[in-house]
């Protein structure tokens, strides 16, 4: 099966502010080599659906259908692993029922997938361009779901899928509640709409809008990686461990965290209250209308970079008994998810964002009545172009004859660069330069900058941190060269495609202000460091193995002292997800175990073998391992390992549980004939069995073209439509209540056979008589035809009705024999005879024919057609090899395309 993966969006142009961003959230899904949409450029066998009818078909493996034109409505006997079924623009694939589904549906823009509640084992892939809608999905193995830009994937119910991976490039909706199980990975890049509450025990990434009208709840084994919008209507509860949001989440209750949560600068949460009984860390801002409760951690990385928090109180959380550090009060305005301006969004939701960050150096200390200078930074972190770019830098009032570099002004105590448009990964310098007072003092001079553009965390340049301030303390001794700084080496950890956030290690012994300087950049990801120490790092999408930059931290003295360089390592674990598969006794199964790890891991050995059967291929390149059952029924397991390629020490494990079922097979469904007359109802048994001994229901009927039916059970009743003569065919799907269920389509062939009713007539002898032998027959026929010529006469058809002429002296009685067949052909025929009384030439003047009694039938048809065997062309029930193993039951093409479907679900 090929397994494929969306182009990701870049991450943040020149890394964005990495300590804002990780757009790129890694969930670890294979890049492909190939998709279904690939292979079916090219199909192995080319289908017209209108043509089919509602026939079964059945893909082989390795096998390419393509169906076009029109809407297929029969069943899907077959689709296993390393098949696939292509549906192109214009065509509906309306499956009355989809066996074994281990293989591949690629759906074309234009295309329509309209598939009934279905179950769907390991290996099976969705590649959906086009509509696709699932009464129900169920996916009991590792699977694909692939939404692309500008699909529509609908479930229409709850989604609770036990393994595998999601990918959302498009909209998606579920009607219901959505449970991702531990061995999930669900990704959205656009539009995703849970209609219920969110559960995710696995990973959850979200780069676009995330919208769930309730509850979202991340237990011990999920996490969550925002990085753009996410609304939920109820409450939000994190019990996970490393979930991280850089983006805007709004949370309409409670927000409840009992795991480890982080933000970035650019991280935003709003919620009505807050129960913290976790650890929250890192940066970003938090607004809270209602009650807070801290009793776990609420800190900030830094004390140069503190969280916003708005409560409307100052200090945010009085009274607490947690721990609160680095936190500060101020306005935090979430806006929308639609417009908020968070730097992660995808491609097909991404907004206009401009990350300004200001810093500022200066001296600790200063002799009075000395030059002062102040240094200001200011850098546009992307990821877009920032416009309308002012810098300013309140001064002390103290500070005497000021000047400013690069064309700046000064006025009101405050100094002004208009520097425009800055593009985004660039900055600008400028300095002002003043006298220090004669006497001792303390001079605090901040430094803020504005853009035009959105920014996604403007406390990083608003003045309100320490990073945009310095003091200087004006005295009258030198204290000459102090010692320098020292920077230590930082180590950390994380997991694929999750951003690490942390600050430098740098230390003054004199307790000088320190700036933090990155000297070098990591080879498997992004860096950023602010001057104040915090760093973020975001690993390449897919890597896994150890990587890192160096930094140095530089004091405040006149002239500064540098620290030798250090090296923050980050080592990337691969993330591997547990996998599931069910198969039959005796039968091997393939397990796309990689398909749900990290890219830039592969699959290396066997860990723990499994107890029953036995793992008979292991195949790197295509991150799959085969596992055959043998004689063995009921549970196994095992344990695989996948390293990092460039650092094959660095590694992770994840289990794999099999089931082994019984052996299962579909119910067997004979041809049931019905055999009647016209406008005569009939009613019969369908000729279902199940090899395996399991209970079977009738589950969809499409129904006869000339009349109706009513099936129920395993009985039917086909009543043809007032008049009609010939053959009528309608069909159905039978289903067992074995594991996995399985489905045949059944036929069903009325035959209705015309009513020849026998007349009579008199006449005088020489005298021709017209007898109107249609008048008491029943059915849409072809003109009569003679079967017996009369004894003692002729019987001639004039385009009405028979005229009878007797032969010349003869009286008394005289007969002939006559047909009627079935106008369509099918050889459906009926016999009467018509009496004509000849009177002598002494007795009284004919009468014209008569005809009999109508409701006598007559006779049942001796035609070619007649009796249950029928006389019409054959109509094939089982199908024949077409196109290299795609089986066709083609019964449904004798009377063309023109059944129609019922549309409705039977039950048992």
């Amino acid at each position: 099966m090929h397994l494929h993966r969306p182009a990701r969006p870049a991450a943040v142009a020149a890394l964005g502010a990495l300590i804002l961003t990780s757009t790129a959230l890694g969930t670890g899904i294979p890049a492909a080599q190939a998709t279904p949409a690939d292979d079916c450029t090219a199909p192995d066998v080319t289908l017209t659906a209108a043509a089919t009818g509602n026939s079964a078909i059945s893909v082989q493996p390795g096998q390419v259908v393509a169906l076009t034109g029109g809407t297929f409505a029969g069943g899907i006997d077959q689709l296993p692993a390393g098949g696939t079924l292509c549906v192109t623009a214009g065509t509906t694939l309306d499956p009355a029922y989809l066996n074994n589904a281990q293989g591949a549906i690629a759906v074309a823009a234009g295309g329509t997938l309209d598939a009934p509640n279905q179950v769907v084992a390991a290996g099976f892939e969705l590649d959906n361009a086009g509509t696709a809608t699932f009464a129900g999905l169920g996916i009991n193995g590792n699977a694909t779901l692939n939404n692309r830009s500008g699909a529509t994937l609908t479930i229409r119910s709850g989604f609770a899928p036990a393994a595998g991976t999601v990918i959302n490039a498009g909209t998606m909706v579920v009607q219901g509640d959505a449970t991702l199980n531990d061995q999930v990975a669900l990704t959205n890049e656009n539009e995703l709409h849970v209609q219920g509450s969110l559960t995710a025990n696995g990973h959850l990434g979200n780069s676009g809008l995330l919208r769930v009208d309730r509850d979202i709840v991340l237990n011990g084994s999920g996490t969550l990686s925002n990085t753009c919008g996410i609304q939920a209507g109820g409450d939000l509860r994190n019990d996970a461990t490393g979930s991280s949001n850089t983006g805007l989440l709004l949370v309409g209750g409670t927000f409840s965290n009992n795991g480890s949560w982080s933000q970035p600068h650019a991280g935003t949460l709003s919620a009505a209250g807050l129960i913290d009984d976790g650890t929250l860390t890192g940066f970003g801002s938090y607004r809270f209308t209602g009650g807070t409760s801290v009793q776990g951690t609420f800190a900030g990385d830094s004390a140069a970079d503190p969280i916003v928090v708005d409560t409307g109180q100052d200090p945010p959380f009085p009274g607490q008994t947690g721990q609160i550090a680095n936190v500060v009060a101020g306005t935090v305005d979430p806006g929308t998810i639609e417009d908020h301006p968070s730097p992660g969004c995808a491609a097909p939701v991404d907004r206009t964002s401009a990350d300004i960050r200001v810093t500022k150096t200066g001296p600790a200390q200063v002799l009075t009545g000395a030059s002062v200078t102040y240094t200001l930074t200011v850098e546009n972190e992307g990821p877009d172009l920032a416009t309308g770019v002012v810098l300013t830098d309140t001064l002390p009032a103290e500070l005497t004859d000021v000047t400013v570099s690069d064309a700046g002004t000064v006025s009101g105590g405050v100094a002004t660069w208009a520097i425009g448009d800055l593009a985004a990964g660039a900055g600008v310098t400028r300095t002002v330069t003043g006298t220090a007072p004669a006497a001792v003092a303390t001079l605090t001079d901040t430094a803020s900058a504005t853009s035009t553009s959105p920014d996604p965390a403007p406390s990083n340049n608003d003045g309100s941190t320490a990073a945009q301030q310095v003091v200087t303390e004006v005295v009258t001794t030198d204290p000459g060269q102090l010692p320098g700084p020292t920077a230590a080496n930082v180590d950390r950890q994380t997991l694929a495609g999750v951003p690490v956030l942390g600050v430098g290690a740098g230390n003054s012994p004199d307790g000088l202000r320190l700036t933090y300087e990155r000297l070098s950049d990591p080879t498997h990801g992004g860096a950023r460091m602010s001057g104040a120490g915090a760093f973020g790092y975001l690993p390449d999408s897919g890597f896994a193995g150890i990587d890192s930059f160096t930094y140095r931290v530089c004091d405040s003295q006149t002239p500064a002292q540098c620290s030798a360089p250090a090296t923050i390592t980050i080592t990337v674990l691969p993330r591997a997800l547990n996998d599931e598969a069910t198969t039959r006794r005796s039968h091997p199964v393939t397990v796309p175990v990689s398909a749900n790890d990290t890219t830039g891991a592969q699959l290396t050995r066997i860990v723990s073998w499994p107890h029953h059967g036995g793992v008979t291929g292991l195949d790197p390149a295509e991150g799959t391992l085969t596992y055959d059952p043998g004689g063995y029924l009921g549970d196994d397991e095992l344990v695989y390992e996948t390293c990092s390629v460039t650092d094959p020490g660095v590694c992770a494990q994840a289990t794999v549980v099999l089931h082994v079922i019984p052996d299962n097979d579909p119910p067997v469904t004979d041809l049931t004939v019905l055999t009647t007359t016209v406008d005569t109802a009939v009613s019969g048994a369908l000729e279902v069995s199940d090899p395996n001994g399991d209970a079977v229901a009738v589950g969809e009927v499409f129904g006869p073209v000339y009349g109706s039916e009513s099936t129920a059970q395993l009985s039917t009743t086909y009543q043809p439509r007032p008049g009609f003569a010939g053959v009528d065919l309608y069909a159905y799907t039978a289903c067992d209540d074995g594991y996995p269920q399985l489905c045949s389509t059944g036929l069903v062939r009325g035959l209705v056979d015309p009513v020849a009713t026998d007349d009579t007539a008199s006449t005088a002898a020489g005298s021709p008589v017209p007898v109107d032998v249609r008048a008491n027959d029943l059915g849409e026929v072809d003109p009569p035809a003679l079967v017996a010529d009369p004894a003692h006469g002729t019987a001639t058809w004039d385009g009405s009705r028979f005229v009878y002429s007797p032969a010349d002296g003869f009286s008394g009685t005289d007969s002939f024999r006559y047909r009627i067949c079935a106008a369509d052909g099918s050889g459906l025929c009926a016999d009467a005879t018509v009496t004509v009384t000849v009177a002598d030439p002494g007795g009284t003047p004919g009468e014209p024919g008569t005809p009999g009694d109508p409701g006598d039938p007559g006779t049942a048809g001796t035609g070619p057609g007649a009796g249950s065997t029928g006389g019409g062309p054959a109509l094939a029930i089982t199908g024949a090899a077409v196109g290299g193993g795609l089986l066709l039951g083609l019964g449904l093409l004798a009377l063309g395309a023109g059944l129609h479907r019922a549309g409705r679900r039977r039950s048992a």
